[in-house]
């Protein structure tokens, strides 16, 4: 409780300013502002919000994410607090699509329609492939980046779950569109909101990975769903080796 208690003094203030001299405006009319506009106001928030918490990104391939090519990011899920290492690192527009729950949430829910980002109701099939031909529209219109966490949810179960089972349909957007797909590492983002981890800076790694998924090169979307989570699996096993032996 100590730890959340002072991360709220050290956020809260920050959040509520900007959560009252913009947030509300730009989320109820962002068609008055260009997605170049909001995005720039959110990061910079980002930015400010993450030294505030005393973290420091470390990152890999960044280039990646700032080659000004429109993506799709595929990153494991650790923390509630990951869409925000992607926007920190990504200096060109990049959304997400997250469950529909956090419509609810008044600083999060505000902040995905600032970024016309897409809310997933996993109770109904319909509208989840409504919001899969969206992102996927997107994408092939060359609009914006997109970030889906193809696990679905956090994984909770870090000590004895690498990365949580990927969901095939993710990679449906991706599979017969000429859109490069990005797997995307994000590890030890859960130490930040941890409540038994105390910690003067928290860093947390993110690797984007070199993915080829070829022409024709899948048939299917398990094939490529697999060789996505080996290829993740394979980098978070490495930066933990890493980890270890810099010790």
């Amino acid at each position: 409780m100590f730890k959340i208690f002072i991360f709220a003094l050290k956020a809260g203030p920050l959040i509520i300013w900007n959560y009252l001299s913009w947030i509300i405006r730009y989320s109820r009319h962002p068609e008055k502002y260009s997605i170049e506009v909001r995005y720039n106001r959110v990061r910079k928030l980002v930015l400010k919000l993450l030294k505030r918490l005393n973290v420091v990104i470390h990152a890999e391939n960044e280039y990646l994410i700032n080659d000004g090519k429109v993506k799709m990011f595929t990153p494991n899920h650790q923390s509630l607090l990951d869409p925000l290492f992607l926007i920190a690192l990504s200096e060109k527009p990049i959304t997400f699509v997250a469950k529909i729950e956090v419509k609810k949430q008044p600083f999060v829910g505000r902040v995905m329609r600032i970024l016309d980002g897409e809310l997933v109701d996993r109770s109904d099939l319909r509208q989840q492939l409504g919001v899969l031909k969206k992102v996927s529209k997107s994408l092939a219109n060359n609009q914006i980046s997109w970030g889906i966490f193809p696990e679905g949810t956090r994984n909770k179960n870090l000590d004895n779950v690498l990365i949580g089972e990927l969901h095939p349909g993710t990679f449906k957007i991706v599979l017969n569109n000429d859109v490069e797909i990005v797997p995307t590492i994000i590890d030890k983002s859960y130490t930040v909101l941890s409540r038994k981890i105390k910690r003067k800076q928290y860093d947390v790694n993110v690797s984007f990975i070199e993915f080829d998924k070829g022409n024709n090169k899948y048939k299917n979307t398990l094939e490529l769903r697999d060789d996505v989570y080996k290829a993740m699996c394979d980098k978070l096993v490495e930066l933990r080796k890493n980890d270890v032996n810099a010790k």
